[in-house]
C-alpha cells in the first residue's frame, strides 16, 4: 500500500498518534457493530417470545368461543390485547380458514397479508413488524387459528438506548486512549529526539567523544547503544590513524611481517583443504563400498529428481542394472497413477528441502512384478548452500506388507469366530479380570458382557470350584500345562450350569 507523502514526512509522534487513533476507532466501531447486531436479534427474539405467549393465552381463552360460535365473546377476548401497545392487529379464523373475530388497534390498518392458511405454528419477521400464527387445537382436533401482528417499536427503542450508551462508552474510551497516548508517547519520542540532536551535533562538530544517554533496552536503546559503539569505533580509528602517522615505518614493517604470516596461514589453509578434499574422496569411496554391500538400494537424485548415483542393489530390487537407471527418475518405474500420487508428495517435500522417511510407493520390476518400496531421503546441499537434490535409501517391504495383509485377514477370521461362537470365549488380564467376552457369555449366563469387563472372574464361579480355578489360572500364568477342566458357572437368574473350560496363555 502506497502511503501519502504527508504521512511519510510526519513526525514519529504524529504517526504513532494517527495509528493508535485509527486502530482504536476501528476496534470500537467494530465492537459497536457486533453489539448492535447481537442486540437486534436478542431483542427481536424476546419480543417474539412475548407476543407468542400472549397469543397462546388468547388462543386458550378463545377455545370455547370458537366451539360455541360465540363471536362476541371471541372479540372481547381479543380486545384484551389492547393492553399491549405494540400489538396492532389480531384475528381468529375458524377451522375452515374463514374470519371469526378480529382486533385492530386504533390508528392501525388490517394487514393485506394474513397467515390464515398456515398449517402449523410460525413466526414471520420484517424490518417493521413481526407476525405470530398459532393453530388452536381442542382434543387433538384443529378448531381454528390465531394470527397476531406486532410492530417493532420496543425493539428499536431499546436498541436506540443501547446505541446511545455504547456511543457514550466508546467516546469515553477514546478520550482515555488519547490521554494515555499523550502520557506514554514521550517515553518513545523524547529519546529519539535527543538521539537525532546528538547525531546532528556529531556530524557538525566532528566530536566523536560524545555519547548518547541509554534509557532502556528497547529498540531505541539498542539504536543508541549501536550509535555509541560506532562513535567508539570511529574514535578508536582516529586514534589509530594518529599513531600510524607517528610510526609509519614501524607500521610498514609490521604490515610486511603480517603479510608474510598471512601467506603462511594461507598456505597452511590450502594444504589443509587439499587434505580435506582427499579425505572427502576417500569418504565417498567408503560410502560407495558400504552402499554396494548393504541390503537396501542406495541412490542420489539431483534437484530435478534425476538419478545421478545408483547402487548395484537396484538389480536385486527392480531387476535393472545401475546404468539402466541412471539418468531416469523414480517415477519412470511406477504405474502412472502411483507416479502421479508420489510425484505430488515429492514435489511438496522438495519444496521444503527437508528430510523425509517411510514414503511407501509401488514400483514395477523389469520382469513386470510389483514391488513395494519404503523410501527415505535427506537433502544434499553444496558448499555454496544451494540445494543439490536428495540422497536416499529404498527398502523392499513387499514381504512385510504381504505379512501385514495376512495378519489382517487372520484378525478378521478371529473376530468372526469370537462374535458368532456358541461357546464362551474370554480374555483375562494377569490380575484375573475380564478384558473381553463374546456374545455367547450373555446367552449362556444372562449377564450382559459389558457389565463384566474389568471385573474378576471369581463371582461367576461356584464357590466350591473357585480354588481349583484359581490354581489352574496361576499355573497358566507360570507357563505350566493347563488341561481342560470342569467348572460350575453362575447364571444371572440363579443357579449354575456345568461347563468345560480351557486356558491358553
Amino acid at each position: 500500500m502506497r502511503l501519502p507523502v504527508s504521512f511519510r514526512d510526519a513526525s514519529i509522534r504524529g504517526k504513532l498518534m494517527f495509528i493508535a487513533f485509527l486502530a482504536t476507532v476501528g476496534a470500537m466501531l467494530f465492537a459497536m457493530l457486533v453489539s448492535v447486531v447481537l442486540q437486534w436479534f436478542l431483542l427481536r427474539g424476546e419480543l417474539a417470545k412475548n407476543i407468542y405467549a400472549h397469543a397462546s393465552i388468547v388462543a386458550t381463552n378463545s377455545t370455547s368461543a370458537l366451539l360455541f360460535n360465540d363471536r362476541e365473546a371471541a372479540e372481547q377476548t381479543l380486545g384484551a390485547l389492547a393492553a399491549i401497545d405494540n400489538i396492532e392487529f389480531a384475528e381468529l379464523f375458524d377451522k375452515t380458514g374463514k374470519d371469526f373475530a378480529a382486533y385492530v388497534r386504533t390508528g392501525s390498518a388490517v394487514p393485506p397479508h394474513r397467515h390464515s392458511a398456515a398449517e402449523g405454528e410460525s413466526v414471520a419477521y420484517s424490518t417493521t413488524y413481526l407476525e405470530v400464527v398459532i393453530p388452536m387445537v381442542f382434543k387433538q382436533d384443529r378448531i381454528g387459528t390465531i394470527h397476531v401482528r406486532s410492530n417493532l417499536a420496543p425493539v428499536y427503542g431499546q436498541l436506540a438506548g443501547g446505541m446511545l450508551v455504547a456511543i457514550a462508552a466508546a467516546t469515553g474510551a477514546l478520550l482515555v486512549a488519547v490521554m494515555m497516548l499523550l502520557r506514554l508517547l514521550p517515553a518513545i519520542t523524547d529519546p529519539l529526539r535527543q538521539l537525532v540532536g546528538l547525531m546532528g551535533t556529531v556530524s557538525r562538530d566532528k566530536n566523536y567523544t560524545l555519547r548518547a544517554e541509554l534509557r532502556g533496552k528497547d529498540e531505541v536503546g539498542t539504536l543508541a547503544q549501536e550509535f555509541n559503539n560506532m562513535l567508539a569505533q570511529i574514535q578508536a580509528r582516529d586514534n589509530t590513524l594518529e599513531q600510524q602517522r607517528s610510526h609509519l615505518e614501524d607500521e610498514v614493517a609490521q604490515r610486511t611481517a603480517d603479510l608474510k604470516e598471512a601467506n603462511a596461514v594461507l598456505e597452511k589453509e590450502l594444504t589443509e583443504r587439499r587434505q580435506l578434499e582427499k579425505e572427502l574422496l576417500e569418504s565417498r569411496e567408503r560410502f560407495r563400498n558400504i552402499a554396494e554391500t548393504t541390503s537396501d538400494w542406495v541412490w542420489q537424485v539431483d534437484e530435478h529428481g534425476t538419478y545421478v548415483y545408483v547402487s548395484s542393489r537396484v538389480y536385486d530390487i527392480l531387476g535393472y542394472e545401475p546404468e539402466e537407471v541412471r539418468g531416469k527418475t523414480p517415477f519412470d518405474f511406477m504405474l502412472p497413477e502411483e507416479a502421479a500420487r508420489v510425484g505430488e508428495i515429492f514435489k511438496k517435500i522438495a519444496g521444503t528441502q527437508k528430510a523425509f522417511s517411510y514414503l511407501e510407493n509401488t514400483n514395477i520390476r523389469k520382469d513386470g512384478r510389483k514391488v513395494i518400496l519404503e523410501t527415505s531421503g535427506v537433502p544434499v546441499v553444496g558448499e555454496d548452500g544451494i540445494f543439490r537434490g536428495y540422497f536416499g535409501i529404498d527398502r523392499d517391504i513387499t514381504e512385510r506388507k504381504q505379512a501385514e495383509e495376512r495378519i489382517r485377514e487372520s484378525e478378521t477370521r478371529y473376530r468372526g469366530i469370537f462374535e458368532y461362537a456358541d461357546d464362551i470365549i474370554y480374555l483375562l488380564a494377569p490380575d484375573g479380570s475380564f478384558n473381553s467376552l463374546n456374545p455367547a457369555f450373555e446367552r449362556l449366563t444372562g449377564w450382559p458382557s459389558e457389565e463384566w469387563i474389568g471385573k474378576s472372574f471369581a463371582p461367576v464361579i461356584h464357590p466350591d470350584d473357585l480354588p481349583r480355578a484359581a490354581e489352574i489360572f496361576q499355573n497358566a500364568l507360570q507357563g505350566r500345562p493347563t488341561p481342560i477342566f470342569e467348572l460350575r458357572i453362575a447364571r444371572k437368574s440363579g443357579g449354575y450350569f456345568d461347563s468345560e473350560l480351557s486356558i491358553v496363555v
